[in-house]
């Protein structure tokens, strides 16, 4: 009867495990879900206010006419992050004055569109950055990806970077080389 009740726990205590590294797995692919969505945004693609609208004036005209203006305010401050990155540190109360927003304003606008914070949506973006460098400049170690992308400290950003990927800056450029 114990041997039963010990196996009966111990299989419970593996359930539990899995379950967990389940939801784990299911939280890191909706974020980078989320975040691939805003990433892709681009204000080149044109929208189509009519397509499936019955009237000019129903509820979905206006949210499509938001959606483009969503997508332009999104482009100005990914070229404001990229302009701050630049210059070595991205601080939202830069971001916030270079798009003539109060702080708290800004991470309204940026909640509603995105569903992040300003800062959140910022460290995404960077951290997108130094993913797309990291397959791309070869030639460039992981420090100065980092750098290039904000980051003052390399051994912070490969400690984020890991949270975003689930894998460091070295195995990320290895398997995305091939």
């Amino acid at each position: 009867m114990a041997v039963l009740i010990i196996l009966y726990v111990l299989l419970l205590l593996v359930a539990v495990v899995v379950i967990g590294l389940l939801v784990v797995k299911y939280m890191r692919l909706r974020k980078q879900y989320e975040f691939d969505h805003v990433m892709q945004v681009d204000s080149s693609e044109p929208v189509d206010a009519t397509s499936d609208m019955e009237s000019s004036e129903s509820a979905d005209n206006w949210q499509h006419k938001q959606t483009e203006g969503d997508k332009a305010f999104l482009n100005r401050l990914r070229q404001f992050i990229d302009e701050e990155m630049s210059n070595g540190e991205v601080k939202v109360e830069t971001l916030a004055d270079k798009m003539c927003l109060s702080r708290s304003q800004l991470n309204r606008k940026v909640k509603a569109i995105t569903g992040m914070s300003t800062l959140n949506f910022s460290s995404n973006y960077r951290l997108c950055e130094a993913s797309r460098l990291l397959r791309e400049q070869h030639d460039m170690i992981v420090s100065e990806i980092a750098r290039k992308c904000g980051f003052d400290d390399a051994a912070y950003f490969a400690r984020v970077f890991r949270q975003f990927t689930g894998q460091s800056p070295t195995a990320y450029r290895k398997a995305a080389t091939g």
